[in-house]
């Protein structure tokens, strides 16, 4: 069978770090358990940043401060819908910080599988089934004080 392209995405993800933990998505189907980021895909007209605002307060119930840019991850993902088909997805992974008095909790529009939003050691991430398996060495190389990569929707 032809393995054509679908469509090309771009989507955001928000990398939060306090206190040496990550928030991070906790989703679970017939493939089992698995983390994620927050984020998802951006919509038509959306800046990055607008889409990130959006998707974090549908999945993990609150506005975040978004810092910076932090890094870019391109990938083929296969369809869950249409079989041979894939994705052309660029991640764009920002820097975000949530308000001090943050209690991790669903948002009303969680993503597919999602069951909960948790505080997780960073430590740990090595030993996690995670839906961004380079996240743990991108976390390692990133500079998180860069702030004039990204300069928003002109």
């Amino acid at each position: 069978m032809e393995n054509k392209i679908l469509k090309n995405r771009n989507a955001v993800r928000a990398v939060i770090i306090n206190k040496d933990k990550i928030l991070l998505l906790r989703k679970e189907d017939h493939r089992g358990i698995r983390y994620a980021l927050p984020g998802g895909a951006q919509d038509i007209g959306e800046s990055l940043e607008q889409a990130l605002q959006r998707e974090c307060f549908e999945e993990i119930n609150t506005n975040v401060d978004v810092i910076n840019l932090i890094s870019i991850v391109e990938a083929h993902k296969a369809s869950s819908r249409v079989e041979g088909k894939r994705w052309h997805q660029i991640d764009f992974l920002f820097n975000c910080s949530v308000p001090e008095d943050y209690i991790p909790k669903n948002g009303l529009r969680p993503d597919n599988g999602q069951v909960a939003v948790e505080w997780l050691p960073v430590n740990q991430l090595t030993i996690l089934t995670l839906s961004l398996k380079i996240l743990p060495d991108i976390l390692n190389k990133a500079d998180f004080s860069v702030s004039n990569v990204y300069h928003g929707m002109r």
